[in-house]
């Protein structure tokens, strides 16, 4: 199979201004980076201290589960996540921290995965993975995955996360919570934890 060459160049700048461009494959158009589809959130307060300056380069790798001709990673809209989730044809995995869904609520039927667990997690075996999240860790080539964040900034860094991993059809939904919550759609309180 044909591998697709991925690079991404990430800019944070003082005050948590986002610059991000993506290139994929040789003879990558504008259009395939998506930038309308990807939406960036100042994270000083979800994510810690935002460095004054930084740039980051993601190298180039070859993707063996990546298929030519698809624009990756793939994204899911409002509707189609709606209608998946009224079915229970997805498996939808929010990589925020506990807290803020403590705080805002989360997606319906959503699980919890959190971000900086994100790559140890899907590293486990499925037994570890269904004792420490409470449900059944996807397959690489299950195609009914479905990240979500909060504006879909950490979506991306999942998806780079598990990737490698063989998970190319997981679709993330670029909108995330402040999308659904736009739209009024419905978000189910989260008790706090009472661990520490």
């Amino acid at each position: 199979m044909v591998g697709v060459k991925l690079a991404v160049v990430l800019v944070v700048l003082v005050g948590g201004d986002v610059s991000f461009s993506m290139t994929i494959g040789n003879d990558a158009r504008g259009d395939l980076a998506r930038e309308d589809k990807v939406a960036f959130e100042d994270t000083t307060e979800a994510a810690g201290e935002i460095p004054a300056a930084t740039t980051e380069v993601l190298p180039a790798e070859d993707i063996s589960c990546r298929i030519p001709g698809i624009t990756y990673p793939i994204g899911i809209e409002f509707e189609e996540l709606a209608e998946r989730l009224l079915n229970n044809s997805v498996v939808l995995i929010d990589v925020r921290n506990r807290w803020e869904l403590e705080e805002t609520g989360k997606l319906p039927r959503s699980q919890n995965v959190p971000l900086p667990e994100f790559k140890t997690a899907f590293n486990l075996s499925p037994e570890e993975f269904l004792k420490k999240y409470g449900f059944v860790k996807p397959e690489p080539e299950d195609d009914n995955v479905v990240l979500t964040c909060r504006s879909g900034r950490r979506i991306l860094r999942a998806w780079d996360a598990i990737e490698p991993l063989g998970y190319c059809k997981v679709r993330l939904y670029f909108g995330s919570y402040l999308d659904w919550k736009a739209r009024s759609a419905p978000l189910i309180p989260v008790p706090k934890s009472l661990e520490p």
